[in-house]
């Protein structure tokens, strides 16, 4: 409702679930994953719909992300809210390839933005994404003579 609510009338609703923008590796080896701006205000987490009654019924106590080492995709045990549009994945992934958000068939927890979940009609989705992780970039000082 909220996405036509935007596209066929105009209205200054979001009209976008939050968008992927980038992930980062950080230099302890956990990861940054930022949301582009105007996509992802109220950036929350919230239960999908009747996630406790299919799947793992495990809501939230599932994380969306999973990171690939070796071929071999794991489920990310801890992330948190990092800052308006960012999530950050604890951790040491300093193997890691690959990220991917809500890939499986039936995801237990999402991203939202706005205020509400599946189904107060105030937030809208994030869809999922498969990426390949950038390798950390040397900070090596360099002496100008």
């Amino acid at each position: 409702a909220l996405v036509a609510a935007h596209i066929t009338y105009g209205k200054p609703v979001l009209g976008v679930g939050p968008e992927f923008n980038s992930v980062k590796r950080e230099a302890d080896g956990e990861l940054l994953i930022d949301y582009k701006q105007g996509t992802a205000n109220g950036l929350h987490s919230h239960p999908t719909a009747d996630c406790d009654k299919f799947g793992p019924k495990l809501c939230c106590d599932q994380s969306p992300f999973e990171t690939e080492v070796d071929g071999t995709w794991s489920r990310v045990n801890i992330w948190v809210l990092a800052g308006p549009t960012s999530v950050a994945l604890r951790g040491n992934f300093s193997n890691a390839t690959a990220l991917r958000f809500n890939w499986e068939g039936y995801p237990q927890c999402t991203l939202y933005n706005g205020l509400g979940g599946p189904d107060d009609h105030k937030g809208i989705v994030a869809k999922p994404f498969k990426v390949e992780i950038p390798k950390l970039q040397s900070t090596r000082a360099e002496i100008m003579v």
